[in-house]
């Protein structure tokens, strides 16, 4: 079959067997063609790089070490091809090489890179990237009219998209009209049967415009980025998504982003993987909706794995309040609670957020959740000792990153623990089972006011009762906290692990026995 004839494979590690078939019955499978990349490598006469075992490399091999290169760079098909005569050839006859098509002003670059890549799937993008000839340099500014010329050039190709890439961090207007007047609207054509990923990244927008992308169909479409756009949420669009990252846009608050947030999760619900954040642009004014329990109408999230909420305002939108009443997870295994500071003056100390109760008082229990992670504003003693009583029985691993905990908090945790640990004697012939197992990890980061003491006080009250309510404890840049902790904690059976500027300190080579007793010197005694 001749090359310009064959589809392009995907070159992941996953299915690197199934690309190389594939590069043997597409690139150099024929004998003309090894026999005339061997000429490009030979030659007529013994070449003075012929020793280096680089050129040893199967062809197929070569080639997909050059796409794998290119995801990092966009610049790399052109700098493979010009090293040698060999490397030229193979790079010209891999189209999978330059299916990467990041738009900007070199329209007459990116036509050639097109047509090299034949009829492989396109990655278009459109970055605010740096100059290429002075880094210091930004590229010169995107209108409208700029960002619809390069659109413009790659249309006629959409059924070829495997990815959409378009962010902005500057403003101006009529941006999103402009990057996508293409694939929005009832044009003839604007369907994308390959596309897998979009990404739609502009936290200055201003317009308020609904956008219905690709007519509505893109049946391949697993992971979508959505943030500072309102798109319709249409079944045959999203309803395969696996992986959702959305940012509230803020055009819509109280009930009504609470409606928004119910129908985009009602179609997306089998994602995987679910990020969702408010950021500080999202609420012009302070968020003043009274707080409702909303109907009895619910969504199961049962595909749900990771959850991550971020908040940026000063307080939790109620919006999410009345979003989560309506949810249940039965299969999370993890999730992260992060806030970003809305203040300046908030960054090292921020005060936690006053609808922490309401937070727990809508949120369902989650049974199978092993990973929790707490940032900044969450991290309140009694939100905390809240989630451990009554909505995390599996909990295995608690991190704690926030300049705000200190030996009371570490306390109160360790309390908690050891007061949740049940066993329950069932009145028939059934064996015992616990409901509320130890944690196995209690990890604290950038705190501000641990101190060594009160960390091994906490240690010390693990011991109590015979049973060990924390296995291991990780204190990540805590300044209060050296190795001596490690080694003191070691002698009472505890695991302690400290992290300074992002390097563990390993503990000096010695045989603490397990119970806490005393090393011996020498030979053993009986």
């Amino acid at each position: 079959m001749p090359f310009h004839e064959q589809r392009r494979q995907h070159t992941t590690y996953s299915n690197f067997c199934e690309y190389t078939q594939s590069s043997r019955e597409a690139n150099l499978t024929t004998c003309a063609d090894r026999s005339l990349f061997s000429c490009h490598t030979q030659g007529g006469r013994r070449p003075p790089h012929e020793a280096h075992p680089i050129f040893t490399l199967p062809p197929e091999l070569m080639a997909h070490v050059f796409v794998i290169a290119a995801e990092d760079s966009v610049m790399i098909p052109f700098v493979v091809s010009h090293v040698c005569r060999s490397w030229r050839y193979l790079a010209l006859r891999t189209p999978s090489l330059w299916q990467r098509i990041s738009l900007d002003s070199r329209l007459r670059m990116w036509t050639e890179r097109i047509l090299r890549a034949r009829a492989c799937p396109l990655d278009v993008e459109i970055l605010p990237q740096m100059s290429i000839v002075n880094p210091l340099v930004r590229r010169q500014y995107l209108d409208a009219r700029m960002v619809q010329l390069y659109t413009h050039m790659v249309s006629p190709y959409l059924s070829r998209w495997r990815s959409l890439t378009i962010e902005f961090q500057h403003y101006a207007p009529y941006l999103w009209n402009a990057a996508l007047s293409c694939c929005s609207g009832s044009a003839i054509g604007t369907h994308a049967p390959r596309l897998e990923h979009i990404s739609l990244r502009y936290r200055n927008n201003d317009d308020t415009t609904e956008y219905t992308l690709f007519q509505g169909y893109a049946p391949r479409l697993r992971s979508a980025v959505v943030d500072g756009i309102r798109l319709s949420w249409i079944p045959s669009l999203f309803a395969n998504l696996t992986s959702l990252d959305y940012t509230h846009h803020g055009f819509t608050r109280g009930h009504d982003a609470e409606v928004e947030l119910f129908h985009m999760l009602k179609v997306s619900c089998r994602v995987r993987e679910l990020r969702i954040a408010f950021p500080s642009h999202s609420f012009k004014t302070v968020d003043t909706h009274s707080y409702e329990i909303p109907s009895t109408t619910s969504i199961c999230l049962d595909y749900l794995n990771c959850l991550t909420i971020e908040i940026g305002v000063s307080d939790i939108p109620s919006a999410l309040l009345q979003l989560l009443a309506r949810l249940h997870f039965r299969n999370l295994r993890s999730l992260h609670l992060l806030s970003s500071p809305s203040h300046p003056q908030d960054l090292f100390y921020p005060p936690p957020f006053l609808r922490l109760r309401k937070f727990l008082k809508v949120l369902t229990r989650l049974p199978r959740l092993g990973y929790l992670q707490l940032d900044s504003a969450w991290c309140d003693p009694s939100f905390i000792v809240g989630l451990l009583n009554f909505h995390v029985p599996r909990l295995q691993h608690l991190a704690l990153c926030s300049p705000r905990v200190d030996d009371s908090m570490l306390w109160a945790i360790g309390e908690t623990c050891r007061s949740r640990y049940r066993v329950i004697y069932p009145p028939q012939d059934a064996p015992p089972y616990v409901v509320y197992q130890p944690l196995a990890v209690v990890e604290v980061e950038g705190a501000r006011s641990v101190s060594g003491d009160g960390v091994l006080e906490v240690v010390r009250r693990m011991l109590s009762g015979g049973m060990l309510w924390v296995g291991e404890v990780w204190l990540k840049d805590c300044k209060g906290v050296g190795g001596e902790v490690t080694e003191r904690a070691t002698r009472m059976g505890i695991r302690i692990r400290v992290w300074v500027n992002g390097s563990e300190l390993r503990m000096r080579e010695k045989n603490y026995p397990a119970n806490g007793g005393t090393r011996l010197r020498g030979r053993t005694r009986r």
